[in-house]
């Protein structure tokens, strides 16, 4: 592997050190959760148009929301990026696959 492909790969897999992290993480956490659980929808209006009203149902920007703090969570907890990666495709795809995400997505 060449060295500007290992840096690459090093810059896009290491996140800051969290020593000394305050209330300034704790508010740039919840800041995130929230914008994500907000522009989450949008996102979704050129993608999907015909889903706009599920992703903008209230209870799933809830469900949203909790999936961002426990991502959020398991990242302070593990200080590694691939606990929260790995949760968040697990919920997808139970949600997509076995909870009936897809056929809710298609019949709209």
């Amino acid at each position: 592997m060449s060295r500007l492909r290992l840096r690459l790969v090093r810059a896009l897999t290491t996140l800051p050190d969290r020593t000394g992290w305050g209330w300034s993480a704790a508010i740039a956490c919840a800041y995130a959760i929230v914008a994500a659980a907000i522009g989450f929808p949008t996102g979704f209006l050129k993608l999907a148009p015909a889903a706009f009203a599920v992703f903008t149902s209230p209870v799933y920007l809830v469900l949203v929301a909790l999936l961002g703090l426990a991502c959020t969570l398991a990242y302070l907890r593990s200080a590694s990026i691939w606990p929260p990666v790995f949760l968040h495709g697990l919920a997808v795809n139970v949600w997509v696959f076995l909870l009936g995400g897809r056929a809710l997505l298609e019949a709209r």
